[in-house]
């Protein structure tokens, strides 16, 4: 699997391979691998990023999906993450443990844990529109006003704030049943 180019089936990136010291994401479409390395190498890093293997910190991936999610330090000793899209699921798994081995990442048996990242975000983000629109419900009626206004103002803070209440317990409930489910998520880090 060193020097060989997996194409991915995304928008943004097209082609993925490493060698013995760097990990090649364009996002042309390519079959060979000097021509992705020679892509990488000479434009800009945003489009085509070249990383070093001894950078990255962590890989994963969740089994049911087609993605790859790739942890590196940068230059500037900040840790970034790539989120790839569109792997094989029959050559995904080989190919982030080689990518692993290759990379000096010692993890003998990938490591499991779950993602809860999602669910937060919904928390957090029902929590504060929730206040948001209660608050502008509470606004004093006037004459002009936008049919959402005019809804929000009609049910009332309180109304808002029960709707907000039975989207949150939603949102818990997925929680509790995504915790109660086995691990899915693989992970090699340093």
């Amino acid at each position: 699997m060193i020097n060989t180019v997996f194409s991915l089936n995304s928008q943004l990136s097209k082609s993925i391979g490493f060698d013995n010291a760097n990990l090649y994401i364009s996002h042309l479409q390519f079959s060979e691998m000097e021509n992705l390395q020679h892509e990488c190498l000479n434009s800009g890093k945003r489009a085509s990023p070249t990383i070093a293997l001894n950078k990255i910190q962590k890989l994963s991936y969740t089994e049911e999906d087609q993605a790859v999610t790739i942890s590196f330090e940068k230059d500037s000793g900040k840790v970034k993450s790539i989120f790839l899209e569109g792997f094989d699921l029959n050559e995904r798994a080989s190919f982030v443990a080689i990518l692993a081995e290759t990379a000096g990442i010692n993890s003998s048996a990938p490591e499991s844990s779950k993602s809860y990242t999602d669910i937060y975000l919904s928390i957090f983000g029902t929590v504060f529109f929730t206040s948001g629109i209660a608050w502008i419900a509470s606004w004093p009626r006037t004459g002009v006003r936008s049919r959402l206004v005019k809804t929000m103002q009609d049910i009332g803070p309180m109304g808002v704030s029960i709707v907000g209440g039975i989207i949150l317990l939603i949102f818990l409930y997925k929680l509790y049943k995504r915790s109660k489910e086995p691990t899915n998520q693989i992970i090699y880090a340093r």
